[in-house]
């Protein structure tokens, strides 16, 4: 028996993207220079890592993420702020909207 069989490889993915995900949130918090924004999302990142199922993310969500960090990243490099918070914007209410969608499929497991 190999050790990768102790794992699902759908959780395993799932938090690498995770992982991958906050620290391209946290090097846009880091670019603007703003520690006390970046302490801040730091501290809800970890919050959400340690408290939600994010074995759930859907894989869509896990696909259209990284397109969308690109679309930022590139937004930002080429100086068109607008842009960047127009995707930015987008970026944010889709990945809240996903979260939600999770903790609605996962109600059982949060005491509310």
């Amino acid at each position: 028996m190999t050790a990768h069989r102790n794992y699902r490889f759908d959780e395993f993915v799932s938090r690498k993207c995770y992982a991958l995900d906050a620290s391209f949130h946290l090097k846009i918090a880091e670019a603007g220079k703003n520690i006390n924004l970046w302490k801040l999302l730091k501290q809800i990142l970890e919050q959400i890592y340690l408290r939600h199922r994010i074995e759930g993310i859907t894989t869509q969500r896990l696909k259209d993420s990284p397109l969308e960090h690109q679309g930022i990243f590139d937004a930002i490099k080429e100086r068109k702020l607008t842009k960047a918070q127009s995707i930015m914007r987008r970026h944010i209410a889709k990945g809240k909207k996903a979260a939600m969608v999770m903790i609605e499929k996962n109600q059982q497991f949060y005491e509310f």
